[in-house]
């Protein structure tokens, strides 16, 4: 019933409508709230559940339910209804439109300050379950980083950073890594190495090759057209004057990772070759 693992495997391919309504259990469903854990399953845990352990069985995963205020190795973020069609989509369509479910729902995580150790894992109805009327996804974070988490994943949210999907032209950063999700910004006035001089979504729908809407394109498609949007808006945005020496254009385009967090935003940088900048190289 369950397809784990952020890769760009089939589980990842998004396809269709979606119709999401998040069920959240403030008190949990088998969350261990005694503060002792207890096995059970994934699929009777609910949003806002922890736990501890993953192990894969033939029809449910075995954890141990644990309050999320002691350590533990993951949590039940969301569960959301599928469409209630009577035709099954197939493999491929059911865990697409499961994707794109889980994909709005835990856009938010790209803040966490584990966002980087922090791995999808979505618990779907097979054909015979979804013949017989389930038609849930739960969506899953487990962690992989070192040690375990030891409070909610909301508490790790970070408001000062700011996410990709927010970057806007004029925006400073100190350091910003190409991997990174989020960054905290600056005022142009302070020195820093990077400043966004624009940013465009890419289309969510039409880039795919495999024939599926919502796939992860590839790298390949993604840089060439992040690169072509960049080259267009560099010339729109150095037209008044000419670009400051010293400083070279660059792209970041949606990873594999961010692509299924929802992030389709391309970044068009300008970066310092030697040393920081200490104003704004637009002109503002």
């Amino acid at each position: 019933m369950a397809v784990g693992g952020l890769t760009a495997s089939l589980v990842w391919v998004a396809v269709g409508a979606v119709i999401a309504v998040m069920l959240v259990s403030p008190d949990g469903g088998d969350s261990g709230g005694n503060g002792r854990g207890h096995e059970t399953v994934l699929s009777r845990l609910k949003a806002g559940d922890c736990f501890a352990g993953f192990r894969k069985g033939a029809a449910d995963v075995a954890v141990t339910a644990l309050p999320c205020t002691r350590p533990h190795d993951g949590e039940v973020v969301a569960q959301a209804g599928l469409p209630d069609d009577d035709a099954y989509p197939g493999d491929k369509g059911l865990a697409g439109e499961a994707t794109k479910v889980c994909t709005d729902r835990l856009a938010f995580l790209v803040k966490s300050r584990y966002y980087e150790d922090l791995d999808v894992y979505l618990d779907k109805p097979d054909e015979a379950a979804w013949r017989a009327g389930d038609r849930h996804v739960t969506c899953v974070m487990r962690y992989g980083g070192t040690g375990k988490l030891a409070s909610p994943l909301a508490a790790t949210l970070d408001p000062a950073r700011k996410t990709l999907q927010e970057f806007e032209a004029g925006d400073c950063f100190a350091e910003w890594k190409d991997a990174d999700a989020a960054a905290r910004a600056v005022p142009c006035t302070e020195p820093h190495k990077v400043q966004v001089y624009a940013a465009f979504d890419l289309p969510w729908e039409g880039l795919a090759t495999s024939g599926v809407p919502w796939a992860y394109p590839g790298k390949k498609i993604i840089d060439a057209n992040a690169s072509r949007g960049c080259r267009k808006r560099a010339a729109k945005a150095f037209a008044p004057h000419a670009r400051p020496a010293g400083v070279r254009t660059d792209f970041v385009g949606p990873s594999a990772k961010a692509w299924y967090f929802g992030v389709q935003k391309v970044i068009c940088l300008l970066r310092a070759d030697k040393g920081t900048l200490k104003k704004s190289v637009l002109g503002k």
